[in-house]
């Protein structure tokens, strides 16, 4: 019997964390055709999304490693010496170290993998620049590449041709069953093939990066003045759900709430053949980019501009910098989320309307042609 040759792929977040390390994930499978890939990701809590839970019918991973941190510190020594252990018998010839910025724990995990566990081949694990905080000669913050960008960076470490890296493929894997939901979904909704379909994502884990869910339902009322044919569809998780039902409550039938109501890829499926997004950054605005939607991203300045922005070329990203941006705060209470109420509805309506007349269609995406499996 040959023997087994692994690679451990450490990732750590929610939905929208997951999405952007998708090319990655892809890039080191490609990379590494004939190994075991082993995924390293904590047991998730509540309605945390990991890699496994998108990918997982595509057999990517060989293995799945969950694991736990204790809150008493005698119990978490416990569980780490016993991880380590379990990964040191598997023996993984590399290590790829997808874990998101800023790394509070950097030298804690650089102990754990390449000590502890013996893993001499670490990608993602040998020191960054830290430019968090860093501001340009204008005073603003410096603009950082985007997560997706870094992460195939450190694939690049290990893939000498570069080929791998360099081939941004999310590669949702939308099943016919997924397809079909959806396809019931649009039925009972009377959906006609020409309507124009835009998805709404008023929600957000952070209430720092909501815009006013006023704005939206102002929004929502120009759009389905302007555009006769169109329908609306808040997209989201079931904290969400209230939100989808304050938009229905206040614009009408034409508006559909699936917030809650969707599988991951179910809801990839029904981004997939809305025309539009136009909403938060979310974990739906970068599920929305990676099936080749377009959006109208709505950014607060907590973050560094770039990291978190949708990845293609087909976005408009709105997005304000007050002297306070790059506070990483969750919750703004002092300055009353001064760079999102900065945000217009004329801006954001400018917006949708420029990228929907540079499409120059009203018309939904129809059946999937590509990443389907049967």
């Amino acid at each position: 019997m040959p023997l087994q040759r692994n690679i451990l792929v450490f990732r750590t977040g929610q939905l929208g964390d997951t999405i952007v390390s998708l090319p990655a994930i892809h890039a080191i499978r490609a990379a590494y055709p004939d190994h075991r890939l082993i995924l390293l990701t904590p047991n998730q809590p509540g309605n945390l999304v990991s890699p496994l839970e998108i990918l997982g019918d595509s057999k990517i991973f060989s293995q799945v490693l969950f694991y736990v941190t204790p809150r008493a510190r005698a119990l978490a020594s416990i569980h780490t010496v016993a991880l380590s252990i379990k990964i040191w018998r598997l023996k993984p010839e590399a290590l790829f170290y997808l874990r998101g910025l800023p790394w509070d724990h950097f030298w804690r995990d650089r102990f754990f993998f390449q000590l502890l566990c013996g893993i001499s081949k670490t990608y993602g694990l040998n020191g960054s620049e830290d430019i968090f905080g860093r501001r340009d000669a204008s005073g603003g913050l410096c603009r950082c590449p985007s997560e997706v960008e870094r992460l195939l960076h450190i694939v690049a470490e290990a893939d000498s041709g570069g080929l791998a890296s360099q081939n941004v493929n999310f590669g949702i894997p939308i099943s016919r069953k997924d397809s079909c939901r959806i396809d019931s979904l649009w039925k009972e909704a009377g959906m006609l093939k020409n309507e124009l379909i835009i998805a709404l994502g008023p929600g957000s884990k952070m209430p720092a990066k909501r815009w006013p869910l006023e704005r939206f339902i102002e929004i929502g009322r120009y759009l389905l003045a302007k555009f006769t044919n169109s329908r609306l569809i808040v997209f989201g998780g079931s904290e969400d759900f209230s939100l989808g039902e304050v938009l229905k409550h206040n614009l009408g039938a034409r508006v559909l709430n699936f917030a809650g109501l969707l599988s991951v890829l179910e809801s990839a499926e029904g981004l997939r053949r809305c025309s539009l997004y136009v909403g938060n950054d979310t974990g739906v605005m970068h599920l929305a980019a990676a099936v080749g939607t377009p959006c109208v991203a709505i950014f607060s300045a907590r973050d560094h501009p770039g990291r978190w922005e949708p990845y293609g070329l087909n976005h408009i990203v709105l997005r304000k910098n007050p002297h306070c941006a790059g506070c990483l705060l969750q919750v703004c209470s002092d300055r009353r989320m001064i760079c999102l109420t900065e945000i217009t509805v004329s801006e954001v309506l400018e917006a949708i309307e420029g990228i929907l007349k540079k499409r120059g269609e009203c018309q939904p995406v129809e059946s999937p042609k590509v990443g389907v499996i049967n």
